[in-house]
């Protein structure tokens, strides 16, 4: 305001410029997102980035271009800009306006002279160009690019509006031409395929996942190849060991994502399967964390401790804070926790989960890939008003709206711009919302049409509404329908509407009793009521019974699942590494349909490397030596041993390597069903 308005001359200037300032704060204050949507579990992203819509997952859709993805990584916002890792396409991708509608095309890239290319060190290695670019952040005025194929981090001073744009400083490397790992020898000074950089506006945080330690700039880095100021998770700069001295509150393992809200440190310890929490920006090497999530405490690291809930993880790989609330990728999972506040104490539970249905779900694309749905999610953002998730194998970004502002809406309601109603189960298809009743005083006829259709006295006239459905307006927002089946548009523009409910929440085979899109005419000073009926399928129609008669269709859909009323189809397949082998787990509660079955492994790329045919019927477990799966094409050479001087491909991101793997079944009809795409972190 002073540099704005230059009120403050004198005391006379200042009491003269008091009631517009008085104004102005309010209207502030107004504008600040001060109050925060709820979040509920499963909830709908609003956005999807890199795809057409919510139901495809092609890399480069259509043709590498500004709207397409492969292989994201790392994504962030400031509020205003969005970014995204591009890794595949070995590039960054900037939109100058955070995308409000699906496939909305990037403005700027960098690493690449343009939206077609994908070449990596394009023109060789320098301030323009990237290998693997996998992580990026901006405190709003700088741009932080983890250039991992490079092992250094590339900044720009202000943020690139232009496509090619050159890096003003890189760190890990001496010069801009130079991509050895801990060149010179590990040091406060060198990376080994670092994982993530972060700022708080006044210090740089980097997760170097190969040397097991994150490097802290107590300011913002100005000039190439300069050293930190603190280490954690390490005793000094020349240590690189894994859990130095036995895990506990100083030791990491693979860290692979950092945060920081300016106050408290945040670190996802990714091989520990837990994230450790500094109360304060740690500013002694070697410092112990304050807490830690995941694990009940800090000596233990094993995945889903005392079985899978909103207490634990399976390879945490990012982890993301507004300030108020703490959000972590959990990997393995296919989720993402939210404590809706910043944990103080040891294995708090996260209140929050999203991409499966509860806390105890795992399932990649729980349900069909959807809104809804994750794949091996791998990073996560938030600029207070939006949560923005890397839905890595399903090549897209998700954008969750997650705030509102604190404006009294009474008014506006009062006077009649508003619309509410109800989406209720009409029983008898009337298409009114009849009340209870008490006695059922109905023609015999009636009552028996009603009874083979598997109503009962009972049930009629019970006609409560129905939970989830989202009602949705030409205006382009839209209401969620709470327990009692309400829903209501606090303001909407006067004039013609239409309101129409989405049909991928009602429940499969519903019909819709009453009209819908609904034209309705939102005049102010009249309040507009509208509902809308739905009638469920009979349970009859539903039964094996009803099935057999022809009035359900055949048992088996294009997938062989069954339907999912009757058995809730269930496949799914895990693994973990014992010594010299590796142990698939797999479940399945409809293996008497199944006539082929083979388990697939993928290398880094997700490029199919090998397929293995299982016997019949599916085994409960099966064991793969480490041997047949070590060595090309399926983890390459990268070996914890090579270190500075060697340049192999990278195919991982810490000492370990990534396998990726699937489970088909097939029935007597050659229809296939899948798992989603599991991950396992071998250690060699």
């Amino acid at each position: 305001l002073q540099a704005k308005f230059r009120w403050w001359d004198d005391d006379q200037s200042m009491r003269n410029a008091l009631p517009f300032l008085a104004s102005f704060l309010f209207l502030l204050v107004l504008s600040i997102p001060s109050s925060y949507a709820e979040l509920e579990n499963f909830q709908e992203a609003d956005v999807v980035v890199g795809q057409p819509d919510f139901t495809t997952a092609t890399a480069n859709f259509g043709g590498r271009s500004a709207r397409t993805l492969s292989g994201p990584r790392q994504i962030v916002s400031d509020g205003r800009k969005l970014f995204i890792a591009d890794r595949i396409n070995h590039r960054i991708l900037i939109w100058n306006q955070v995308p409000t509608t699906n496939f909305a095309p990037a403005d700027v890239v960098l690493g690449q002279p343009d939206f077609s290319s994908a070449t990596a060190d394009n023109g060789g290695i320098g301030a323009r160009t990237l290998t693997f670019p996998i992580g990026v952040s901006s405190d709003g005025k700088r741009l932080f690019i983890v250039d991992f194929g490079n092992s250094r981090v590339l900044i720009w001073n202000a943020i690139p509006t232009t496509n090619f744009a050159p890096a003003d400083v890189v760190l890990g490397q001496p010069n801009f031409t130079s991509d050895a790992e801990n060149n010179g020898g590990i040091g406060a000074r060198t990376l080994d395929f670092p994982t993530k950089a972060v700022s708080d506006g006044k210090r740089l945080f980097v997760t170097d996942a190969s040397n097991n330690r994150v490097l802290i700039w107590n300011t913002i880095p100005t000039s190439n190849f300069q050293p930190a100021d603190v280490v954690v998770g390490q005793p000094n700069f020349t240590s690189i060991t894994l859990n130095n001295g036995g895990r506990g509150a100083r030791t990491l393992s693979g860290p692979g994502g950092v945060a920081s809200d300016g106050q408290r440190l945040f670190v996802s310890d990714q091989t520990n399967n837990r994230v450790l929490i500094w109360n304060s920006i740690p500013t002694t090497n070697f410092q112990s964390a304050d807490v830690v999530l995941g694990q009940p405490n800090f000596s233990s690291g094993t995945a889903n401790n005392g079985g899978r809930g909103a207490r634990t993880l399976s390879n945490p790989i990012g982890v993301a804070t507004d300030g108020k609330r703490l959000f972590v990728v959990d990997n393995v999972n296919n989720r993402i926790l939210i404590w809706n506040s910043i944990p103080t104490e040891n294995f708090t539970p996260a209140d929050i989960v999203l991409g499966q249905p509860n806390f105890t779900s795992s399932t990649a694309n729980n349900g069909g890939r959807s809104a809804k749905t994750l794949s091996a999610p791998r990073m996560i953002a938030s600029d207070g008003t939006r949560l923005f998730v890397v839905d890595f194998t399903n090549q897209r970004v998700l954008i969750w709206n997650i705030a509102s502002l604190k404006l009294d809406l009474g008014p506006q309601f009062e006077q009649g711009k508003a619309v509410l109603g109800k989406v209720f189960h009409d029983i008898n298809g009337n298409g009114v919302q009849d009340s209870p009743q008490t006695t059922d005083d109905r023609p015999q006829k009636k009552k028996k049409k009603e009874k083979d259709r598997g109503l009962s006295t009972m049930d009629y006239g019970l006609e409560k509404g129905i939970e989830g459905v989202k009602v949705v307006s030409d205006t382009g927002i839209y209401a969620i329908t709470d327990e009692d089946g309400k829903y209501h548009f606090p303001f909407i523009e006067t004039g013609q509407r239409v309101l129409k409910l989405d049909p991928s929440t009602l429940p499969e085979g519903a019909r819709l009793t009453t009209e819908s899109p609904r034209k309705i005419i939102v005049t102010e000073g009249i309040l507009t009521k509208v509902s809308f009926g739905v009638q469920f399928p009979s349970p009859q129609t539903l039964s094996p019974e009803g099935r057999g008669k022809g009035e359900g269709g055949p048992l088996l859909k294009v997938s062989i699942s069954q339907d999912p009323i009757l058995l809730n189809p269930r496949l799914e397949v895990s693994s973990k590494q014992e010594k010299d082998k590796i142990i698939f787990t797999i479940t399945c509660n409809y293996f008497l349909f199944i006539e082929r079955a083979e388990l697939k492994l993928y290398d880094t790329n997700y490029k199919l490397a090998k397929s293995i045919p299982l016997s019949i019927p599916l085994p409960l477990y099966y064991e793969v030596p480490l041997r047949d799966i070590v060595g090309a094409p399926l983890v390459g050479t990268h070996s914890p041993t090579q270190r500075a001087g060697t340049r192999p491909a990278p195919t991982s991101e810490h000492d370990t390597f990534i396998l990726h793997y699937q489970l088909s079944v097939f029935d007597k009809d050659g229809h296939e069903d899948r798992t989603g795409m599991g991950q396992l972190s071998l250690s060699v």
